[in-house]
């Protein structure tokens, strides 16, 4: 098997962009070195040929990503929702799988530690932290 490309999305707004065209609607959740790895795996000719993903701190409240297709809201619930206003996608949890090495995000986390990006990972926990609070204000 061919070794995936991966791309890292920077908002959970780009990943519910992806699931919008994606063939089967399902958010992947894996755990790697205490991140939490959400991801969609792409196929290309019968292989895995692209992962888009984000990278957050802690894990999504819920077993469900809600997308409001009126107002744009994003939020996790632990229970699916027949309105006919959001588009609901599942996180799976996966326990093991071999669609790829877990090294692809360790290695791109010890990128992330280097001297010259830590003034950029700041940035990006301020952010990761921003979505976490807008994640967790949703009533389970």
């Amino acid at each position: 098997m061919s070794k995936p490309k991966t791309v890292k999305l920077k908002y959970i707004e780009d990943l519910i962009h992806v699931l919008n065209v994606a063939q089967l609607p399902i958010v992947h959740h894996v755990s790697v070195d205490s991140r939490h790895i959400y991801f969609i795996p792409v196929g290309m000719l019968g292989d895995i040929g692209i992962i888009y993903y984000i990278e957050l701190e802690k894990p999504l409240s819920g077993k469900f990503i809600l997308y409001n297709t009126f107002t744009g809201e994003i939020r996790s619930s632990s229970v699916w929702t027949s309105d006919s206003r959001y588009m609901v996608v599942p996180i799976v949890e996966v326990e093991k799988h071999n669609l790829f090495a877990e090294k692809i995000f360790i290695e791109d986390g010890k990128k992330k530690d280097s001297s010259a990006n830590r003034s950029k990972k700041k940035n990006k926990n301020e952010d990761k932290g921003k979505l976490a609070a807008v994640l967790h204000r949703v009533k389970k």
